[in-house]
């Protein structure tokens, strides 16, 4: 199934359908700031160091009860 195509003249992927099986991340970052973005636009920043939820697929208070 195709969800969007190369863009030769820009150098860039171009998704067309945002309905992909699974969320594309791109992960950007120096030495001190970095964030996390997915292909829908949403993600987080973060200063020096990263929460230990940002380590993990789902924050504490989002995770499993029990």
């Amino acid at each position: 199934m195709k969800y969007g195509d190369f863009d030769t003249s820009h150098d860039e992927y171009v998704i067309h359908r945002p309905d992909v099986p699974v969320s594309w991340t791109n992960y950007l970052g120096t030495k001190h700031y970095s964030a996390v973005v997915s292909h829908n636009g949403g993600g987080y920043s973060y200063y020096k160091s990263p929460p230990v939820w940002a380590r993990h697929p789902l924050p504490p208070e989002r995770g499993a009860a029990g």
